[in-house]
């Protein structure tokens, strides 16, 4: 966990000396949020069965 976090660390100050402050941030810079909001059901037919009591 410490070096992915150090890894992010080190690419985001990267990012901030090399992108030329004109341009402009694309989409994939900013995290997406689901359109719709989340009902914590899984998806039909793709769960398993309940189990046997």
């Amino acid at each position: 966990m410490l070096i992915t976090v150090a890894n992010n660390h080190f690419l985001d100050q990267w990012r901030h000396t090399h992108q030329p402050p004109d341009e402009p941030i694309t989409p994939a810079d900013t995290p997406q949020t689901p359109v719709e909001p989340f009902d914590d059901t899984p998806p039909t037919g793709q769960s398993r069965p309940p189990p046997t009591p």
